[in-house]
């Protein structure tokens, strides 16, 4: 079974203000595959609470292509994965608002939230918290980089799967569903 350890940065407090995307495809221990972008959202304002989390400014993203432009390339990437974030609600809810500012269906997809995971196998941990995590088993990302923040998703995954459920976190986790269908029609028509 291959994952895809997803991470989205915005430009301000709405959802559909993607400005960054990370994206590590894995399977087991390997990785296979890495995606990042820059994004240009809708409206380009960033509000200097967001940018003193990631660091992205206005100017940053001018020349980076809108969600719409890469929305077929991050499928494809995804493909039949199963999707996993620090807090998957809120990056899925950052990709269905986005998808649906520009009219774009999403699939339904599968999907896990490493957050939710460590609250249920580390209940003894003060914080769960990604950094705090990834500090836990000696890994070092720079966070809120949309990318390294992925990578650290994955490497988080990868040890409560080795450290709980050698044989497969999955066997003993079912990952949910996600269903984007009920709720994607095009900006214009909201």
């Amino acid at each position: 079974m291959s994952y895809v350890a997803l991470d989205f940065e915005t430009a301000t407090g709405s959802h559909n203000s993607a400005c960054a995307l990370g994206m590590v495809k894995f399977d087991g221990d390997s990785i296979l595959d890495e995606f990042y972008t820059l994004i240009n959202p809708p409206v380009v304002k960033f509000d200097l609470f967001n940018i003193g989390i990631h660091g992205i400014h206005q100017e940053d993203v001018k020349d980076s292509p809108t969600f719409a432009d890469i929305s077929g390339s991050v499928m494809a990437f995804i493909g039949d994965s199963v999707v996993m974030a620090h807090n998957a609600g809120f990056d899925l809810k950052v990709l269905k608002a986005t998808a649906r500012y520009y009219g774009i269906e999403l699939p339904d997809m599968d999907y896990i939230c490493t957050w939710k995971l460590s609250k249920k196998l580390y209940p003894e941990l003060p914080s769960r918290s990604l950094d705090s995590l990834a500090r836990r088993i000696g890994f070092r990302f720079m966070h809120h980089n949309a990318l390294e923040d992925a990578k650290a998703c994955a490497a988080v995954f990868r040890r409560m799967e080795k450290e709980l459920y050698p044989e497969s976190i999955t066997s003993v986790i079912k990952p949910s569903r996600y269903c984007f269908r009920d709720f994607v029609m095009p900006y214009s028509q909201q």
